[in-house]
């Protein structure tokens, strides 16, 4: 899983990519009672480490503008 970064304005845009869907019914079944946890988790992480990556350069935005 990474990140994509675009301008948008006096902010930026940050999309996440290269997702895999669950191979397993075991998998999916965890992953549909488990995942929205777990990527609200990633999600947030990647965004700070996206954030600290461009600290001092660019002023951040998360959440809107």
């Amino acid at each position: 899983m990474g990140f994509e970064i675009s301008a948008l304005g006096r902010a930026s845009r940050l999309r996440v990519i290269d997702y895999d869907y669950p191979a397993t019914i075991a998998a999916k079944v965890l992953g549909s009672m488990f995942g929205p946890i777990y990527a609200r988790c990633c999600v947030n992480r990647m965004a700070n480490d996206a954030t600290n990556a461009f600290e001092g350069s660019v002023q951040s935005y998360i959440g809107g503008a």
